[in-house]
């Protein structure tokens, strides 16, 4: 078995690529393959200590598991002889184009759907859905072991299947995390049958982590950039995001229906912060092929228009370069390789005399989440007081500006995965 570093891995998910497939290069039989996984799945579970997350696809008519094959369950097979059903996760909108079945009886594809997500309640495995069409994610309403949906195309190093600030909306308003499918951390991994490259693996990692959805790293063994994704999580592989999923502000789809700017990406989310009994929003806007494009306040899901909180914002390479924001800010030419990310952050009070503005943790792609940030807590009118969570020896470095000045304090995680860090005091 390969070497794999695990230190920022929570789960490893593998594609199509090892069990057996039958006709019409569907599943044949749901086992791993000798040749790829010599000891079985259970071996790997063992040797990796991780979970994994299992592909699935349409069925082949001669699967094993068929009574038509002398298995022990009865399929729909396709009169065309070539598809079959009744159980998986992706391919669902082949599925349902290709079988019969689907397109004549008109509960059929309801009762599959319900079975597959009661079966996988019982065992306790939730389930993804790829390839979904409309009708399959709004079914997912009703079935709560459906977590997430896949919103963008397959895969394919420098092209653009991460523009899914549009897809992620219908994803977001029905209450699933969207994914981006993976993607490279290295721009070069030789040895790629498809001799591909990857020229923007920094876009692909912010839109990821962006999402909500997974952010699943697929390098070459040796090939990941750990500096770069590690800005999407904590050193447990915790992924630090934003409250709700990032999506398109409503001038790109003006912009884009008009034919002006019909490249340009401006997406919007924010993280959700109780101070005190107010809840306080943490803005990030991500752009991309913007030329001179003005954002406005009544762009920003997270401002309300009256009674909205003072804001600074910041672009992430350049914290430091902080300016008050009051009704527009007009992004540059913001590229797939130099892309704009900019975070608003709220004024919080300390009393009636001094002002902070929480920057959080400036190398991560989302500086102030729920996961990092679990409770910013105001003390009477002397302090404001963070409980930072994290791993046994983790440092973290959480920026602020207090009364004007920019402070970092830097902390280390010693005996515990919790510590509490003064705003006034500026120590943990």
């Amino acid at each position: 078995m390969y070497q794999i570093e695990t230190s920022h891995t929570d789960t490893f998910s593998f594609d199509s690529w090892w069990y057996y497939k039958g006709a019409g290069n569907g599943v044949k039989e749901w086992e791993p393959r000798p040749d790829i996984f010599p000891h079985g799945s259970k071996a790997l579970v063992q040797k990796l200590d991780f979970p994994i997350a299992l592909h699935n696809r349409f069925w082949s008519k001669d699967t094993i598991y068929a009574v038509q094959n002398k298995g022990r369950y009865l399929f729909q097979i396709d009169t065309n002889g070539t598809v079959s059903a009744p159980i998986t996760q992706d391919w669902l909108n082949v599925e349902f184009a290709g079988l019969p079945s689907f397109l004549n009886n008109v509960n059929l594809g309801n009762l599959w759907l319900e079975e597959m997500a009661d079966a996988a309640k019982l065992w306790k495995i939730p389930i993804q859905y790829c390839m979904s069409n409309t009708r399959h994610a709004l079914k997912a309403v009703q079935l709560d072991i459906v977590t997430q949906a896949r919103v963008s195309g397959d895969y394919h190093p420098g092209h653009d299947q991460w523009r899914i600030g549009v897809s992620s909306m219908l994803a977001a308003a029905i209450g699933l995390r969207p994914f981006k499918d993976t993607f490279w951390t290295t721009t070069n991994q030789p040895g790629n049958k498809y001799r591909s490259t990857e020229p923007y693996p920094g876009l692909n990692a912010v839109v990821s982590t962006l999402s909500t959805g997974p952010v699943g790293p697929g390098d070459m063994v040796g090939g990941t950039n750990r500096s770069l994704l590690m800005r999407c999580c904590n050193e447990d592989g915790m992924i630090l995001k934003p409250s709700i999923p990032a999506t398109s502000i409503d001038r790109q789809l003006i912009m884009t229906a008009s034919g002006a700017m019909a490249d340009m990406e401006v997406w919007s989310t924010y993280s959700a912060m109780s101070v005190g009994g107010t809840v306080k929003y943490f803005g990030m806007v991500l752009g991309v092929d913007t030329a001179g494009f003005k954002l406005l306040t009544k762009d920003l899901n997270f401002m309300a228009d009256a009674q909205r909180d003072e804001y600074i914002v910041f672009e992430h390479r350049s914290p430091q370069s902080h300016v008050t924001f009051t009704t527009s800010l007009t992004m540059p030419n913001c590229t797939k390789t130099n892309f704009c990310l900019y975070h608003f952050i709220p004024e919080m009070k300390i009393g009636n005399t001094h002002t902070v503005f929480l920057m959080g943790e400036t190398d991560k792609w989302v500086p102030v989440s729920e996961q990092r940030i679990v409770a910013i807590t105001p003390i009477q009118d002397t302090d404001i007081v963070l409980t930072v969570a994290g791993v046994r020896g983790e440092t973290v470095r959480i920026s602020y500006l207090l009364d004007g000045t920019l402070q970092t304090v830097t902390c280390t995680f010693k005996l515990t995965s919790s510590l509490m860090l003064s705003i006034s005091n500026k120590s943990c």
